[in-house]
Parts: structure tokens; C-alpha cells; sequence
């Protein structure tokens, strides 16, 4: 059973921030196995609403800001939209992950480009 104020926050983010629609292209993205139950959670939202939606797991990054890998790359670049949860840094043996904090950055590419993140608090602890 997950709380309720988790599955608010990813109403929030696939209902409000990134409004995601039937037949929309939606990534979701993490590098540690212990946040796939949230991703997973993620990804069925928004394929509940319709969304084409693929889930994928990456070693973590050996460097802050690391690119992923080339075939994540290209399906980031691909997407509608691309979601990803990390920790607060990329370094290896630290807590750490893609984006930041215990947050999920939400990108969304149909309204303002890649580069524009809107961060949520999941309410989760490490």
C-alpha cells in the first residue's frame, strides 16, 4: 500500500504539471533500483491515461551531470515527455541519481523545451 499523499503528488505531476494525454511518448527514468516502485507507479499513471510508456533503469552516473546512456539519450530526445527520479548527487558512493534531492524533475517537451523542470516532493525518505 503506498500513501495517499505519494499517489497525489504523481496525480499532480502527470494531471496538472505535465498534462499527459492519450498517445503521448512518456519516458520514465531512474538509476537506482530501490525508486522503481515509485517509477513504476509513474509509468501506470500515465499509461492509465493513454500515454505509450516506456520505464528504464540506468547504472547511476560516476559524475554530477553525467550524460546517460546513448540509447537513453536518444529516446529522451524522442519522447513527448521524459520524467526522471535521482538523488541529490551523481557521484558514485554518495546518495545520488539523475536530477536531484528526493525529487522527480518532470520535463516536458511539448510546452517550453527540454531544459525546463518543475520540481515535486515525492514525501519519500531514502
Amino acid at each position: 500500500m503506498y500513501p495517499l499523499e505519494l499517489i497525489q503528488s504523481i496525480r499532480l505531476i502527470t494531471d496538472v504539471c505535465l498534462e499527459v494525454a492519450p498517445n503521448d511518448d512518456v519516458l520514465c527514468v531512474t538509476d537506482r533500483e530501490e525508486r522503481m516502485d515509485v517509477m513504476t507507479l509513474v509509468a501506470a499513471e500515465c499509461s492509465a491515461k493513454g500515454a505509450d510508456v516506456a520505464l528504464v533503469l540506468i547504472e547511476p552516473r560516476k559524475q554530477h551531470y553525467q550524460e546517460p546512456p546513448r540509447s537513453v539519450a536518444r529516446a529522451m530526445r524522442g519522447a513527448d515527455i521524459v520524467i526522471t527520479y535521482g538523488g541529490a548527487n551523481a557521484y558514485e558512493g554518495e546518495e545520488g541519481g539523475l536530477c536531484g534531492g528526493c525529487q522527480i524533475p518532470c520535463f516536458n517537451r511539448r510546452a517550453q523545451g527540454i531544459s525546463s523542470e518543475i520540481e515535486h516532493n515525492t514525501g519519500r525518505s531514502h
